[in-house]
């Protein structure tokens, strides 16, 4: 449902991209309530958790629009989710196209021209008589904020991400906060943040499908380079690793390959015939770089990246340890799920025939 006022001011992170905040539910709320709905909107993109339950765990990435007049917010039943006594809401927050290079590119503005990332939150309790009730909302006081995991990002060029800065149970109640954590500082109604608020009716977008590589190269010590079958649109993955903590993989994304003599000029760019060839982009890469944990196997794709590709080079994998495998890279395929909704088949004269679909 769409609420009847406009959720509160935003939440300024001042940098810190990481928010959570508590309440309070008591028993007779509980007892007398009929739904609870949270709304969210990140400026940019956002990934939300109440009491450490992903919420909209299938969705991926966020809504693009010009956010100078139009912000999309999600609505998420979450009355399973609640629970008597203290609770918790936990975002990340990701610049997305809001603060991307590339976007900035386009309008000839440099990147962090736009206000910092932002986060507007209402979460609204209904009781079975209709009354309303906002348990939590930005703009209060009550959030707090800190460094997340992402380093950097930008959801072209590609995304830092540092796994040993992840804060287990943030978005749990009665987390315990180090002295990284600071106030969120409210923003001002006169914010040139704030466009209109609209609900997001749109198909979201998803993880459609996972592509698995047709082989691995490697052109030089070092350089894996995955093959996979077509172009795909995402971000690639790397699954069940277990590497020294502190150990950082890179990962490039390219639509081609490359060949480069002996002084390292490029020679060529080609999709067939480079065994030894190199991922090659253009607008400055594609590169998203992970680093472990330790102590356990890890999988991680970068969510607020996306990328055009069919090549995925690998490098700073240890030479101490076993090499990669086929199976380490796979290819998260990113778009709105849309229903397919028709199939065209094309005569080829005898050829074989060339089917497309939408």
């Amino acid at each position: 449902g769409t609420p009847t006022d406009v959720p509160p001011p935003q939440a300024n992170t001042h940098g810190n991209n990481q928010l959570r905040t508590e309440f309070t539910v008591t028993e007779q709320q509980m007892s007398t309530m009929s739904h609870a709905s949270l709304f969210y909107a990140g400026v940019g993109y956002s990934v939300a958790w109440l009491n450490g339950d992903k919420l909209a765990p299938e969705e991926a990435l966020g809504p693009w629009t010009t956010w100078s007049q139009r912000i999309l917010y999600r609505c998420k039943d979450v009355s399973s989710l609640l629970r008597p006594g203290a609770n918790a809401i936990g975002v990340w927050l990701g610049g997305g196209q809001y603060d991307s290079t590339w976007t900035h590119a386009w309008w000839k503005g440099p990147r962090g021209s736009h206000p910092p990332l932002g986060l507007r939150v209402m979460l609204r309790l209904t009781l079975k008589n209709g009354t309303a009730i906002t348990l939590a909302a930005s703009g209060t006081g009550s959030w707090r904020a800190s460094p997340s995991p992402f380093v950097s990002d930008d959801v072209y060029k590609g995304v830092v991400f540092d796994a040993r800065n992840i804060s287990d149970g943030f978005a749990a109640p009665n987390f315990h906060e180090g002295k990284e954590w600071v106030p969120a500082v409210p923003v001002p109604n006169s914010s040139t943040l704030f466009g209109v608020m609209s609900p997001h009716v749109y198909t979201p977008s998803r993880i459609v499908s996972e592509r698995k590589p047709i082989k691995m190269t490697q052109p030089s010590p070092g350089h894996y380079v995955y093959w996979f079958p077509e172009n795909s649109v995402g971000w690639a993955q790397i699954n069940d690793v277990n590497l020294p903590a502190g150990t950082t993989l890179s990962l490039a994304h390219g639509e081609q390959l490359a060949h480069f003599d002996s002084s390292g000029k490029l020679i060529e760019a080609c999709l067939v015939g480079c065994e030894n060839g190199s991922v090659w982009y253009a607008w400055g890469g594609a590169v998203d770089a992970y680093t472990l944990r330790g102590g356990e196997a890890e999988t991680y794709g970068a969510i607020f990246s996306y990328h055009g590709f069919q090549f995925v080079e690998l490098t700073g994998w240890p030479s101490t340890a076993a090499p990669p495998t086929l199976s380490t890279v796979t290819a998260q395929v990113v778009h709105a799920d849309n229903a397919r909704i028709a199939e065209l088949q094309f005569p080829t004269s005898g050829k074989a025939d060339l089917q497309t679909s939408c």
